[in-house]
């Protein structure tokens, strides 16, 4: 008879933990049935020394290790030990990936002494230690994926003289939990991009080192709030955020927070790129200063 994988890795878990029984299993109930591997007590089954013998026999005899490949292993650790689907108990190949790019026309962070990828629709993704040795005065998480690619397009964003690496918050594709890693792992001020919205607000307001949430003017938010009319977009994730942002004191979640109480509308990150048209009234002091060593805690970007 054939050995399936739960076979191989309940043989070898035996091997490595010798228990005294374990709960019945299609696995265990085939060891003991077809193997002699353990008998059967109730919905238990119970082993002595002598199967643990007949155990490592068996696995000896198919070519199979006798040690189990730990949790978390790569496909690769998997694919050379024999009889195992190099899928079974591997860790994601997505695992340990963060989405990060420079902006194209501004200070490019660096990467090992080069530029990190600014091209528009272009990004690179890289483990959480090769992003921790990348250079920079700020990091900007951008919650959205479209807005991450084509980042460049916000052509109103106060990235004036900064070294700014944008990290894309993540998905199924590239793991939150990777990009939150890099985070706190990292020193540097952290600004905020993402919808306006309380679920976007109350992810801003969980963001270690927080300096800026990134918004066009109160006035252009207002007026294009106005026109999308989108109370769904606040009223979705309203009760799960409500408490969190209105026991929040710091200004510059409460500025935003209140501007977005007021007027009970939501606006999707992606309209924020026709902010671009107010650019030709921009004055030369228009943007929230950043001394490089020390940041302005104004939460909104004025245009």
């Amino acid at each position: 008879m054939a050995l399936s994988s739960n076979d191989i890795k309940l043989a070898q878990r035996l091997l490595a933990t010798r228990p005294e029984d374990v709960a019945l299993s299609q696995a265990a109930e085939r060891l003991a049935q077809h193997f002699s591997i353990g008998r059967r007590h109730g919905r238990r089954i119970r082993y002595e020394d002598s199967d643990f013998e007949r155990a490592a026999n068996l696995l000896k005899a198919a070519g199979i290790s006798l040690e189990r490949v730990e949790a978390g292993s790569t496909r690769a650790d998997r694919a050379v030990t024999a009889g195992l689907s190099e899928k079974s108990g591997a860790r994601r190949p997505s695992e340990d990936s963060v989405a990060i790019k420079g902006v194209a026309g501004a200070v490019v962070p660096t990467l090992n002494g080069r530029e990190i990828v600014s091209e528009s629709g272009c990004y690179q993704v890289v483990t959480v230690e090769m992003a921790c040795r990348a250079t920079c005065d700020v990091l900007m998480i951008v919650e959205n994926l479209e807005t991450f690619r084509l980042i460049d397009r916000y052509r109103w964003l106060p990235l004036e003289g900064l070294q700014v690496l944008v990290i894309y918050r993540g998905d199924a594709a590239t793991s939150q939990a990777d990009s939150a890693r890099l985070v706190q792992e990292r020193t540097e001020p952290v600004w905020w991009f993402g919808d306006f919205d309380p679920a976007g607000l109350g992810m801003a307001a969980q963001m270690p080192r927080l300096a800026k949430v990134v918004l066009p003017s109160c006035t252009w938010i207002e007026s294009a709030c106005m026109e999308g009319r989108r109370a769904d977009l606040f009223a979705n994730s309203l009760q799960q955020w409500r408490g969190q942002l209105d026991q929040d004191r710091r200004e510059l979640i409460a500025e935003v927070w209140g501007l977005m109480s007021r007027l009970g509308l939501g606006l999707p990150q992606e309209w924020m790129e026709r902010a671009d048209a107010l650019l030709q009234d921009r004055s030369a002091d228009s943007f929230n200063s950043y001394e490089r060593g020390q940041f302005n805690s104004v939460t909104v970007t004025s245009l």
